[in-house]
């Protein structure tokens, strides 16, 4: 399947000028076994690519998602550990 690319500036990573922005469909789940019915939060933000290096940049997760993070994993969550643990 071809997906046409919009072209884009530097590559933040190799500063070479071969890269392009994708659309990017992502779900979110918030970590743990507390969270296995937490069903995620959909993001869909823009990613830009370098077709030389591969490195991925500009993983944004709007606000209206990020509150909806922010309030799940607060509420099922140790809040001194919820936005620090990986």
């Amino acid at each position: 399947m071809y997906v046409k690319a919009a072209r884009q500036g530097l590559c933040a990573q190799c500063g070479r000028s071969s890269t392009a922005k994708f659309a990017v469909e992502a779900c979110v789940h918030a970590p743990g076994l507390e969270n296995i019915n937490f069903p995620g939060v959909f993001v869909f933000p823009k990613l830009t690519i370098c077709w030389e290096c591969g490195s991925a940049s500009g993983f944004q997760i709007p606000n209206e998602e990020l509150a909806e993070l922010r309030k799940h994993v607060r509420s099922t969550t140790d809040p001194k550990n919820a936005l620090n643990s990986s």
